[in-house]
């Protein structure tokens, strides 16, 4: 019921965050535990209507969005699950009498194939695992570190594009510049009215 008052505009969009990771766990327990075949949950907003729509009407409004926005939501995830569970399976394999899963592989986890940390740290806890937190902390400022090393590089670069170097482009390698101008082509009636 939530996600249809999200599309329908009655929720703000922070809640849709909340709104993602109920939908990817309600698609993982349905795909393992239930062994629902994809678009299961899709089918339940018909349900969802019938039951809850007397009480709240905006149901009605448009089921046919939501059941497209859970199935595309599902199609993305579980290609996720998919790549992330491989990734998972592979490192317990390797841990051999540990039970401390790598906290910088749940951080790759989640930085390379959005696999969320809050169900890789459940996922382990099903298999008697605790992650290091500590690791995935350092493995995460390191990686904001290095990015924003990289963007604050960038930005230089982006900076240093000075009168010269875009009059060598100009005269040196025949690149023409942007016409812009239309952006600033506006008039004004007698009041003052644009």
């Amino acid at each position: 019921m939530w996600l249809f008052l999200y599309i329908i505009g009655s929720l703000s969009f922070i809640f849709s965050y909340v709104l993602r990771r109920i939908l990817r766990r309600a698609i993982r327990y349905s795909s393992e535990k239930l062994q629902a075949k994809p678009g299961f949950l899709a089918s339940l907003v018909d349900v969802v209507v019938e039951i809850l729509g007397s009480f709240f009407p905006e149901l009605h409004k448009d089921p046919q969005l939501v059941k497209d926005i859970i199935n595309d939501e599902e199609q993305q995830f579980l290609r996720t699950l998919t790549r992330g569970q491989r990734l998972l399976s592979k490192t317990i394999s390797s841990l051999g009498n540990t039970t401390t899963f790598p906290g910088d592989i749940v951080w790759r986890l989640y930085d390379t194939y959005g696999f969320p940390a809050d169900l890789t740290q459940l996922m382990c806890e099903e298999r008697g695992l605790t992650f290091d937190m500590k690791l995935f902390e350092e493995a995460r400022q390191k990686s904001l570190t290095a990015s924003q090393q990289t963007s604050g590089e960038q930005a230089q670069v982006q900076c240093t594009l000075d009168v010269h170097a875009i009059d060598e482009l100009k005269q040196a390698k025949g690149i023409k510049p942007t016409d812009d101008s239309s952006k600033y082509d506006y008039d004004c009636d007698a009041q003052g009215i644009y």
